[in-house]
């Protein structure tokens, strides 16, 4: 995998918030889940940012922008990608489903 891919992404083996006390978004944050399951999730303390889930097979299943604070729902998704409202993460969705299925978070 190039380098410049590898530093654009933080990889987390948990669903939870990592977003958060963040004055901005400059990686994707890739959140996996063991399972496809549907969960609430927050934005307080966020910067604004693109929520982006997806299915095993890397389809998108719910793709929004996140300007404030507030509680919203996740439909059933394996990952879960938090990134700046701007950044298209298409350009990365190889090397995020790569690392995703190696085993080996960043």
């Amino acid at each position: 995998m190039a380098m410049h891919n590898r530093e654009k992404l933080e990889i987390f083996e948990t669903a939870a918030q990592k977003a958060m006390f963040r004055m901005r978004l400059k990686n994707i944050l890739v959140l996996l889940s063991p399972s496809a399951s549907s969960r609430l999730s927050h934005s307080f303390f966020c910067p604004a940012m693109r929520v982006v889930a997806l299915d095993r097979r890397g389809q998108k299943i719910y793709d929004r922008v996140i300007r404030g604070w507030g509680i919203f729902k996740l439909p059933p998704a394996q990952m879960v990608l938090e990134m700046d409202p701007d950044m298209d993460y298409r350009r990365w969705l190889p090397d995020i489903l790569s690392e995703a299925f190696s085993g080996s978070p960043g």
